[in-house]
């Protein structure tokens, strides 16, 4: 096991399971949720908060399924799920400004 703490996301390999620890301060735990959800099909996961940013994830994979090719999917979802939440967060106000007008403009009395 080596520290590379120039990298966001460490592997270790144990019989049976693979671990991986995240730097929190890249993912929020909204997003490494929803990583997870998507991956229990493939993985049993599990999660430990570790000292200071650190997150440790437990994968052991479901019907023989290769945890080290899940793991990488898994790290790249990781990505997609924080661009994503950072698209909401920086569009949120003009979703609800969209919202709002298509309310405004609705005749909500005859909606029955």
């Amino acid at each position: 096991m080596t520290d590379a703490p120039e990298t966001p996301v460490r592997r270790v390999q144990e019989i049976d399971a693979r671990y991986v620890e995240l730097d929190s301060t890249l993912y929020t735990e909204s997003v490494v949720f929803r990583v997870c959800h998507l991956f229990t099909d493939r993985c049993s996961i599990s999660l430990e908060r570790l000292d200071g940013p650190r997150l440790r994830l437990r994968f052991q994979s479901r019907d023989g399924a290769d945890p080290d090719q899940a793991i990488r999917q898994f790290n790249n979802e990781l990505i997609n799920q924080r661009v994503r939440a950072d698209i909401a967060a920086e569009t949120q106000k003009i979703r609800e400004l969209i919202v709002a007008q298509a309310f405004a403009e609705a005749d909500v009395g005859r909606i029955t």
